[in-house]
C-alpha cells in the first residue's frame, strides 16, 4: 500500500492521468493503521493532510462507487447508491 502511495506522491504513476486510490475499510479493518497515521501527524513525522490527500477511505461499496463517479465525473444518483447498499446488505446476511 505504501509503495503505491509513494509512487503516486512522487508522480511516477498518476502524473498524466490521475489514479484513484481507495482503501476499503470494511469492518474498520484499517482502523489501527489510520489511528497510527493520525498519531504520526500529531507527532509531526508526517505533514498534516499529506497521507489523506493521496487516498480515499471508504467503508462501503456505495461509498467507493460514489467516490469513483465523482472522481471520473460520472452520474451517480442516490437511487443507485441505495440499490448498491441493498445488494451489499443481502450478500452479508448468512
Amino acid at each position: 500500500m505504501f509503495e503505491i502511495l509513494a509512487l503516486i506522491q512522487l508522480e511516477r504513476i498518476g502524473s498524466e492521468l490521475p489514479v484513484p486510490f481507495i482503501v476499503m475499510n470494511y469492518d474498520s479493518f484499517y482502523a489501527k493503521l489510520l489511528d497510527f497515521l493520525d498519531d504520526c501527524e500529531d507527532w509531526g513525522t508526517v505533514s498534516k493532510g499529506e497521507v489523506s490527500s493521496l487516498w480515499k477511505i471508504c467503508n462501503t461499496n456505495s461509498d467507493a462507487l460514489a467516490y469513483l463517479a465523482e472522481f471520473y465525473d460520472l452520474p451517480f444518483s442516490d437511487e443507485q447508491k441505495h440499490g448498491t447498499e441493498a445488494r451489499s446488505a443481502r450478500k452479508q446476511v448468512p
